[in-house]
This record gives structure tokens, C-alpha cells and sequence, in this order.
């Protein structure tokens, strides 16, 4: 799986929403899985997802445990 996989493949989230889901909600999920496949490569997230997630209510510390569970 390379770096790229991060951005192209649906992850863990997308795929639990599923179909089922509306478009909006799985395209918020997007940032989530960029941020959880990037930790879990051990490679930071950039600004964007970051930023993306704080916007969307997640604080730091939410965001540091989250990486800590992808591992």
C-alpha cells in the first residue's frame, strides 16, 4: 500500500458508513481517514487534514489519542 493510498482509498470510516450513508457525511469522513492512514504510517498529517478536523470540533488532544489508536 503506498502514500498515495491515504488519499484514493476509502478508509476505515467511509467504509463503515458505507452506501448507507449521504455523500456529505462521507465526505466528512475523509479528513478522519487521511489523519488515521498517515498515523498509522507513522508519517504527519498535513496542515489541511489538521485544520480540517479542528474546524469540524476535534481538539488536539482528541486528535494526538486518535493517533496513538491508529497505531
Amino acid at each position: 500500500m503506498g502514500e498515495a493510498d491515504c488519499r484514493t482509498r476509502p478508509g476505515f470510516l467511509s467504509r463503515v458508513l458505507g452506501r448507507k450513508a449521504h455523500a456529505h457525511e462521507r465526505d466528512a469522513a475523509a479528513p478522519l481517514d487521511v489523519f488515521i492512514c498517515r498515523s498509522r504510517r507513522g508519517r504527519p498529517s498535513p496542515q489541511a487534514v489538521v485544520d480540517a478536523l479542528l474546524a469540524d470540533g476535534f481538539s488536539k488532544d482528541q486528535l494526538a489519542a486518535i493517533a496513538l489508536l491508529a497505531l
